[in-house]
């Protein structure tokens, strides 16, 4: 079955790196992710951080979120979903990723989980990064169960992070007939900075799809401007 991991695999890369800056920008002592959170990936000092002199380029990059290496996508690699030929690359493809994002993207770069889950990123070592990934769970009932295990899971991730003022997760039941959906959209200050998080998760049927925008130094896209791209990615699939 599709586990609760690999549903919020993204929600929790972006969440992992807004803990350590957060960690860092408090305590004021080195904060180094370890290698099983993020492999091949620099992480910010907290003196860049939390400097007020540190333009938002250097307080933080959202990097991390969204690697494609092999230790950033272990939060998947227990799932069993079925193979699918949908491209999330073609879901949304890099120029309206960028539009969504106030952002220009080249080609994105994507991968395939050991659990058959598809993710494309776009702005992969950048300031603004962009995920899109997909998973086919083998019926209903197995999607609709593991649907209850990844919103308890999303919630938990993010309550710790409420208190810097990233809103709670909105659920939008019955976003469209016959789907269900989750809503991530907030921002928190960061020493002189500001960390932005949008993300929808949606489950159609056996289909479930997610788009995360994890940014430092500008907005991140709308909740509407969210929902009304997880309604033109639904009109997509197949």
């Amino acid at each position: 079955m599709i586990s609760a991991s690999s549903i919020t695999g993204p929600a929790q890369r972006a969440l992992l790196v807004l803990s350590v800056m957060i960690l860092a920008a408090c305590s004021g002592s080195a904060a180094t992710a370890s290698p099983a959170a993020s492999s091949a990936v620099t992480v910010p000092s907290p003196s860049a951080a939390a400097s007020p002199s540190a333009a938002p380029s250097a307080a933080a990059s959202p990097s991390a979120a969204a690697s494609p290496s092999a230790a950033a996508l272990a939060s998947m690699s227990d799932a069993t979903a079925v193979p699918t030929s949908i491209d999330p690359c073609q879901l949304i493809p890099a120029a309206e990723a960028g539009q969504l994002a106030h952002a220009t993207f080249g080609p994105g770069k994507e991968v395939t989980t050991s659990g058959n889950g598809r993710m494309c990123t776009y702005g992969a070592q950048t300031k603004n990064v962009f995920e899109v990934s997909v998973a086919i769970a083998p019926d209903e009932a197995t999607a609709k169960q593991d649907e209850t295990a990844a919103l308890a899971d999303v919630q938990a991730q993010t309550a710790q992070f409420t208190a810097h003022g990233l809103p709670a997760p909105t659920q939008l039941p019955n976003f469209a007939p016959g789907t269900d959906a989750l809503l991530i959209d907030g921002s928190m200050s960061l020493g002189a900075g500001s960390i932005g998080l949008a993300g929808m998760y949606v489950l159609k049927g056996t289909t479930f799809f997610a788009f995360v925008d994890l940014v430092v130094g500008q907005a991140q896209p709308t909740a509407d401007a969210m929902k009304a791209e997880a309604m033109t990615v639904l009109g997509r699939l197949p």
